[in-house]
This record gives structure tokens, C-alpha cells and sequence, in this order.
């Protein structure tokens, strides 16, 4: 009986955060994470801005799906 209601409130707690994880894997992937370092490597900071620019446009896009999640 005990077991249940444990394995009740696991499955809750995954079910309220298991849709923003899979969003923010969505947003940032591997690929992007991989290639920010390969041209990091190799350009060093002259592309500074399109991090920052990056980084902005996945706030917002986080923003929007969490709103859409609620």
C-alpha cells in the first residue's frame, strides 16, 4: 500500500516537470551545444554577438512553451 502511494507521488512529480525538460532538451540540443565550441575553436570571440543573440531567442521561446505547457 505504501509502495503505491510512492510510486503515485514519483510519477506526479515527473508528470509536472517531464514537459519542461523535454522543451529545454528540444531548445538546447546537443547539436547546438557541440557547435558552439566548434566555432568558438575557430573564430574565437568575433562572434560573440550571436550568443548573446542565441541566448535571447531561447528565453523567449522557453517563455512561450511554458506558457503553452500551463
Amino acid at each position: 500500500m505504501k509502495d503505491n502511494k510512492v510510486i503515485k507521488k514519483i510519477l506526479i512529480g515527473l508528470s509536472a516537470i517531464g514537459p519542461g525538460l523535454f522543451l529545454i532538451g528540444y531548445n538546447i540540443g546537443t547539436g547546438s551545444v557541440t557547435t558552439m565550441a566548434k566555432v568558438g575553436a575557430e573564430h574565437g570571440m568575433t562572434l560573440t554577438w550571436t550568443l548573446v543573440l542565441s541566448c535571447i531567442f531561447t528565453y523567449i521561446l522557453m517563455v512561450a512553451y511554458g506558457k503553452t505547457t500551463l
